[in-house]
């Protein structure tokens, strides 16, 4: 059973679609960084000390930076991703815990706001695992590559190499 197919499906390829911004690339980035951080979804909210929202983790510090920086300076990019989730002005990160189209959005424009040229090739493991370390969980984070591995492999099938 591959649990991923309804997520790409129906949440992660919609919203880079709705941003013109699809790529298998892009999708196969998510779904990696979706798997490791929430296990493919399965938990909303941080567990333990923290305060990490939605399928993706994202703090809510990081996703307030995300409007008050770079998509202030990005108005397309912003008025599409308000006009396509039907919002005012930009939601609250709580938001990331209801709204997986919107969540999905905003790792898009978190990956984008900090490598802005390029994907790494969804076929290639190692380099999505390399561009997540660097531009998602930081050298500061606690993952580590086996853990990434088992993660994305546990989600889409497979297993580590």
């Amino acid at each position: 059973m591959f649990k991923h197919k309804q997520l790409r499906q129906v949440v992660i390829q919609p919203a880079l679609h709705l941003l013109d911004a699809y790529s298998v690339d892009a999708e196969e980035l998510l779904i990696a960084t979706c798997a490791i951080e929430s296990d493919g979804g399965t938990y909303l909210v941080q567990t333990g000390l923290g305060s990490a929202k939605g399928i993706f983790q994202m703090e809510p510090i990081t996703h307030d930076d995300l409007w008050s920086r770079f998509l202030k300076n990005n108005p397309l990019l912003k008025n599409r991703l308000l006009i396509t989730c039907g919002y005012q002005s930009p939601p609250r990160a709580e938001t990331l815990v209801t709204n997986l189209l919107y969540a999905s959005m905003m790792a898009y424009v978190l990956y984008m706001s900090r490598s802005p040229h390029h994907f790494p090739a969804q076929n290639d493991i190692n380099a999505v695992w390399i561009h997540y370390k660097k531009y998602w969980n930081t050298y500061l984070g606690k993952t580590t590559k086996e853990k990434f591995l088992n993660a994305y492999y546990h989600f889409v099938g497979g297993h580590v190499s």
